[in-house]
């Protein structure tokens, strides 16, 4: 049914040259309304945040799988044309299976010069010159033991297609740089990394009596101190790990301080509350469904917490223990390379794979003033430096440098 509206005139152009004449950039946007929590979060605040830097190009915002009652990112600039399509993901991959229709043509009527996809796979026919992806983790490669082996084969493959895909590719750290590099022989010249940024809602507050009753009630988290994780609740994140080391801690700290979850159901649940009950630290434990993206309650959350845990076994980026810094929480993450680049070498670094070191290093946070109060101080400093607007300043940098280079 969609075969006729295919035209010639949507093909994208080999390159309009880049001496003062506005280029068209084609954004990806299909991750911003449908996708999990960290890569939702990075492509709702590039358009948001390149929308208010940019009046000088044409962008067109591809929204796969749209239906009215879905929230698109908020973009009054004139410049930027949201083109939203209801067809079924079923339907478009049962057809790019067999053919490359209907590609970003078929969509966006009109030339184009770049198309970038920040959710992290090039899945969209196209015959653009400049095609550039973001990649945010290579978990399967790096920590496969902590990986399903049944969709391991999926994900593989689907990257290699990116990579075949591409032309550039943004990372969200050096680290994760240097595994493209590694794990996909990937050239160094074609891969840029940019750094996630912060949203604004993540900062210290001062929170009266009223709003932190509130925030407990409609979480139903008990009048104490807690012990926070924010993230998903997988294996890879080491949640076992978190569970046995806040169990170990001595039993003043128990009954001070309550371990609280902050992430969606999965499938992992039930053994997750085995966990607990094991360990018998029931009472003390809380789970937090996922909280919504820009909802000023999850940044609430983390100013009522002692302390931010995150000792998981991979990362590409992180924003959890940088959304905790800015809340000025002390963060205990993993001494794995991502973790410490991504916390700036400030925060305190815990071996994952030993519950004992974790716990110590929660005691250690917890009992010494000066050291957690130099934490706080540090993390506040370190982490303001993270903002949406860099992050999509030093992306528009890079779609101008793309093709200058082409040209």
């Amino acid at each position: 049914m969609f075969l006729s509206d295919i035209s010639q005139v949507g093909m994208p152009t080999l390159l309009s040259k880049y001496t003062g004449v506005n280029m068209h950039f084609v954004i990806d946007g299909t991750s911003a309304i449908n996708t999990i929590r960290a890569i939702q979060r990075y492509n709702w605040n590039l358009i948001t945040e390149m929308a208010g830097i940019d009046n000088e190009n044409e962008f067109s915002l591809l929204y796969l799988g749209y239906r009215p009652e879905m929230t698109l990112p908020p973009v009054t600039n004139p410049n930027f044309h949201p083109v939203n399509s209801s067809i079924s993901g079923k339907l478009l991959n049962l057809s790019w299976k067999f053919t490359s229709f209907p590609d970003i043509s078929f969509w966006v009527k009109k030339p184009f010069d770049l198309v970038h996809f920040p959710g992290g796979s090039a899945y969209i026919p196209n015959n653009c010159k400049a095609v550039l992806t973001t990649l945010h983790g290579f978990h399967y490669y790096a920590i496969p033991q902590h990986t399903e082996f049944s969709g391991r084969y999926l994900v593989i493959k689907n990257l290699e297609k990116t990579i075949k895909n591409s032309t550039n590719f943004i990372t969200v750290s050096e680290n994760n740089k240097n595994e493209l590099i590694r794990f996909c022989g990937v050239v160094p010249e074609k891969i840029t990394a940019i750094p996630l940024g912060i949203s604004p809602e993540f900062r210290k507050y001062e929170l009266d009596d009223e709003i932190k009753n509130k925030i407990r009630k409609r979480y139903s988290l008990r009048n104490k101190k807690i012990v926070l994780f924010v993230g998903a609740l997988e294996p890879h994140k080491n949640i076992h790990g978190i569970i046995e080391a806040y169990s170990l801690l001595d039993g003043i700290a128990k009954n001070n301080l309550d371990l609280v979850f902050v992430g969606s159901k999965t499938k992992y649940q039930d053994k997750y509350q085995n966990l607990i009950r094991q360990f018998g630290i029931t009472d003390n434990v809380r789970f937090i469904d996922y909280i919504v993206p820009g909802s000023i309650d999850l940044a609430y959350i983390y100013n009522l917490a002692e302390l931010f845990i995150f000792p998981t076994f991979y990362e590409g980026w992180a924003s959890p223990p940088l959304e905790a810094m800015k809340c000025g929480v002390p963060a205990i993450v993993s001494n794995i390379p991502s973790l410490i680049e991504s916390t700036g070498g400030i925060a305190t670094y815990c071996d994952p794979y030993n519950p004992e070191d974790i716990a110590e290093k929660m005691m250690e946070v917890l009992s010494d003033r000066s050291k957690c109060q130099k934490l706080k101080q540090d993390g506040l400093q370190f982490s303001s430096e993270y903002t949406w607007r860099r992050c999509a300043e030093k992306t528009l940098h890079l779609y101008k440098r793309l093709l200058l280079q082409i040209n």
